[in-house]
């Protein structure tokens, strides 16, 4: 496979800015890192992807066309890594309350009311009956 997390982040930061030696300080690395990984990614993909020509590198039509994805995937990545992280702090997208039938009649506002701003907020989902057994859930 031709792409990796990391020659996609190479890629992008070559296209953001500009250069190979400015893309190789902003990912605190060498320039030949940087060149030789992009080499690699071209001759993988058999395509070239930027002109090396003059002291820019100058994107392809070819790197042009690539954009738009590659800057998708590694959003779809941080996603994934923001999601990772929030479910190994124990942030769960769902909160699941069970309680007694007999304090079915009481609020659960004041226990689930407005959080501080800023924090995501879990799908909140209540059931009502006796923990061994299957319940009623309420939205």
């Amino acid at each position: 496979m031709a792409f990796s997390s990391d020659s996609l982040a190479i890629f992008l930061a070559v296209l953001d800015a500009g250069s190979f030696s400015a893309a190789a300080r902003k990912l605190g690395r060498v320039p030949s890192a940087v060149s030789m990984a992009v080499a690699q990614l071209e001759a993988e993909l058999d395509l070239v992807l930027f002109d090396r020509a003059t002291r820019k590198a100058l994107p392809t039509s070819a790197a042009l066309a690539l954009e738009p994805q590659a800057r998708q995937v590694i959003c779809q990545l941080n996603l994934l890594d923001a999601q990772a992280l929030q479910l190994h702090k124990g942030l769960e997208k769902r909160l699941t309350i069970a309680m007694a039938p007999e304090l079915a009649d009481r609020p659960l506002e004041p226990a689930t009311g407005n959080p501080r701003p800023g924090i995501p907020q879990p799908g909140n989902r209540g059931a009502f009956g006796h923990p061994d057994r299957s319940h009623s859930p309420v939205a």
